[in-house]
């Protein structure tokens, strides 16, 4: 399934678009970053050759749910993802890539640490976590 022709739109409008796919369970997605073109997939494709075609992978859909250990304090809560193999990529709260991110390079597990104001805003936020 592709999201927009020659139009733009942004990466976290096509990753949100994943995760709300309800006619299929999304596994994935590839994004241009050139045109901003969004395709999803529903098996893992192969990765693109085309260096401007960046592929998500949605480690949630279909497969095992990630190991993540949810710590609270007064400061704030801190979010731990843990996976069998090194990934790439990042997590982040549901619908807040844009703010509310950390940065994964070939590690098997990754830290989000959210302040006490930012746990104010999100709630249910451990069923709200996906990573890519």
């Amino acid at each position: 399934k592709t999201l927009g022709d020659q139009t733009t739109i942004s990466l976290p409008e096509c990753l949100a678009a994943c995760f709300k796919e309800s006619s299929f369970g999304c596994q994935g997605v590839n994004y241009n970053i050139q045109n901003g073109l969004c395709e999803l997939f529903d098996t893992k494709p192969s990765l693109s050759d085309n260096p401007d075609v960046d592929f998500y992978a949605n480690n949630c859909a279909g497969g095992g749910t990630p190991g993540v250990v949810t710590t609270c304090n007064f400061d704030g809560m801190k979010v731990t993802v843990t996976r069998d193999q090194s990934f790439t990529g990042a997590v982040f709260a549901k619908m807040k890539y844009d703010t509310c991110r950390t940065e994964v390079k070939d590690s098997s597990s990754a830290m989000l640490q959210l302040g006490k104001n930012t746990v104010d805003r999100i709630s249910f936020l451990e069923s709200m976590i996906r990573y890519f």
